[in-house]
């Protein structure tokens, strides 16, 4: 996966080195054309000035339009939220456990096209369950233009936890490639703590933080 980003950065930035440089490029062209035809200086240089402002707003132009039509960078992280089956008592109907949670990853589509994406790494985990044969119908989907999707990962079994509390961990990582269909190349990957507050007014989790993990590095010493 890093390599597979190194060679996309690469590409990226080689392909901006050679608009950038390309206006200079065909200036000196310019200039050297005229002066191996004794073109008179004040023409050499009106026609260079030309074809430096011509050759800049094309390169402008066409950076402008290779970020419309690529689909790096066009889908997000939008929000992880919770899905889960609750047990409620039979007298008050208030909710007392949690039978199964699912951990969602909603993903947003900012471009104009669809776009479509494949899980090939996804683990999550619930106050430190985790479903140890997830059984996942689907590994990815398209996604309309400027539209969201949601992947639910396989349920996990809380074992009728008791809700005696107000704040519930979670944590989730992932890795996907996204791009046109047929073209997923472009990586996301995360690897999030998850904070869920349970509201019982709200009848289940009304809100979630996410956090980075900060991975140890051990060094040699």
């Amino acid at each position: 996966m890093a390599k597979r980003t190194g060679v996309n950065l690469g590409a990226y930035a080689a392909m901006h080195l050679i608009l950038w440089l390309l206006p200079f490029l065909l200036s000196a062209v310019t200039v050297m054309a005229g002066y191996f035809q004794s073109v008179p200086w004040m023409y050499v240089m009106v026609a260079a000035t030309i074809v430096f402002a011509a050759a800049s707003a094309g390169a402008l132009r066409l950076s402008e339009f290779w970020a419309r039509i690529t689909a790096q960078n066009k889908l997000g992280l939008w929000q992880i939220l919770p899905a889960a089956n609750f047990i409620r008592d039979k007298k008050t109907g208030k909710i007392k456990s949690i039978e199964k949670v699912q951990i969602c990853i909603i993903l947003q589509n900012n471009a104009h096209f669809p776009i479509s994406y494949i899980v090939d790494e996804l683990s999550t985990s619930f106050e430190g369950m985790m479903n140890a044969r997830p059984i996942r119908d689907t590994l990815g989907a398209d996604i309309p233009p400027t539209s969201q999707a949601w992947y639910r990962d396989a349920p996990i079994d809380a074992k009728q936890m008791a809700v005696t509390k107000q704040i519930f961990e979670g944590h989730i990582k992932f890795k996907l490639r996204y791009g046109l269909p047929g073209n997923e190349k472009h990586p996301m990957e995360r690897n999030l703590n998850l904070t869920f507050v349970f509201d019982d007014k709200a009848g289940g989790f009304s809100q979630v933080s996410t956090s980075d993990v900060i991975e140890n590095v051990v060094r040699d010493r």
